[in-house]
């Protein structure tokens, strides 16, 4: 379980650089950096209950 955690750990820190907020003129249904950080927020929380802590 831990490979899948560390996996998307590396997916989502390497994702969110590649988030450009300005490319969509209404980020309305799109993914932007602040949607791309609450998502990590809560991925993390997860993360940590899933390892005991």
């Amino acid at each position: 379980m831990k490979n899948v955690y560390d996996n998307i750990e590396k997916d989502l820190t390497e994702g969110i650089k590649l988030i450009d907020d300005a490319k969509y003129p209404v980020p309305k249904y799109r993914f932007t950096r602040a949607a791309a950080h609450a998502f990590a927020a809560r991925f993390y929380l997860l993360k940590r209950l899933a390892e005991g802590g």
